[in-house]
């Protein structure tokens, strides 16, 4: 089983940062309005604050290195193999005979830091295989194709 890149970590520490900076910044706003207009209790912002900090403490420090250690993936024996989760594991094998289409994926932040996302669909379920390397998601996706066009005899 391969990791998938380090790289995702920062990413998610970004994204994560982003909710955050929001989530506060709603803080500072119920916060001004209370104090204008004395229509909401203090404890609001408080609470509105205590989350931001929360969200700040486990989603951009913590989970991002959590995730990553326990998201990998592999092809063993003409089945792809997906493992992640840092609170609920989720394990998903599929037979690469029972892949219909695969995409890449790649936001504007992930073709920043070079990252794409694999998505494999089967006629029941969708795996989602985050943040590899541009050249390593091409590679495999291209892997799976031959690997699915030699068993087949049909192109995805």
């Amino acid at each position: 089983m391969k990791q998938i890149s380090k790289r995702a970590i920062t990413l998610w520490r970004i994204k994560n940062a982003v909710v955050a900076i929001v989530v506060g910044l709603l803080a500072v706003v119920v916060y001004v309005l209370s104090e204008m207009f004395d229509w909401m209790p203090l404890f609001v912002t408080w609470i509105l604050a205590a989350i931001a900090l929360i969200i700040l403490l486990t989603d951009v420090i913590i989970i991002p290195n959590l995730k990553y250690r326990t998201t990998t993936y592999g092809i063993v024996d003409d089945v792809l193999k997906v493992h992640k989760g840092v609170f609920t594991k989720s394990r998903q094998h599929v037979p690469l005979i029972r892949i219909q289409n695969i995409d890449t994926k790649q936001g504007p932040l992930m073709e920043f830091y070079n990252l794409k996302g694999v998505q494999l669909r089967t006629a029941s379920s969708i795996v989602y295989i985050p943040e590899l390397e541009s050249d390593e998601a091409d590679s495999l996706r291209d892997e799976i194709r031959q690997i699915v066009n030699e068993n087949v005899g049909r192109s995805i």
